[in-house]
């Protein structure tokens, strides 16, 4: 019975760490929450809010990097991004200018090292989870950027990758820009 109860208690830990929170209590929150959009909406952006500003105070840098960045793959997969970029498959350089064109980017790709440089080329934090006009840093959410990222070109290129934000608007610069490795190359 003990065992049973710690694997439970580990279940839930991981699950509200990973914001994927399965208690009774949401459904609580739902019957007292306003009637407008904006206040049940507010809900969820608050409560990972808190969670990523708190995150440091019980978890090692290296385990918060590593939960969210797998956190990433809910957003890669409710956007349906395999299939968004299954035409750029072993095409990295078109997918690149696709990028350019489309979202704006500034985006250097050296061929001899696999290296990508990437400058989302604004500023604003395009993350769905940063509500518009919020001021609260929340520099965790990163560590998301860069899973996508790793999935996206990992997708694209056909090899692993390895992604690091380099500059970032939740970390108080003025833009987003990315380092991305393509290994084995």
């Amino acid at each position: 019975m003990k065992a049973t109860n710690k694997h439970r208690r580990e279940f839930i830990k991981k699950s509200c760490i990973t914001a994927t929170c399965i208690c009774g209590f949401g459904n609580l929150a739902k019957l007292n929450a306003k009637e407008s959009n904006e206040d049940r909406n507010s809900f969820p952006h608050d409560w990972i809010s808190k969670m990523l500003l708190n995150i440091g105070d019980f978890a090692e840098e290296e385990k918060i990097s590593n939960t969210i960045k797998e956190c990433s793959s809910v957003h890669f997969d409710e956007l349906n991004m395999k299939t968004f970029l299954s035409p750029y498959k072993g095409k990295l350089e078109e997918f690149n200018q696709f990028i350019k064109k489309e979202w704006g980017w500034n985006i250097f790709f050296d061929k001899n090292t696999g290296e990508i440089f990437i400058d989302e080329n604004k500023d604003f934090c395009v993350c769905p989870l940063v509500k518009n006009g919020n001021n609260t840093k929340l520099p965790a959410l990163c560590y998301c950027s860069e899973g996508f990222a790793e999935r996206m070109y990992s997708e694209v290129s056909g090899k692993p990758v390895e992604a690091r934000v380099t500059s970032s608007i939740q970390r108080g610069d003025k833009s987003c820009k990315y380092h991305i490795k393509i290994l084995d190359n």
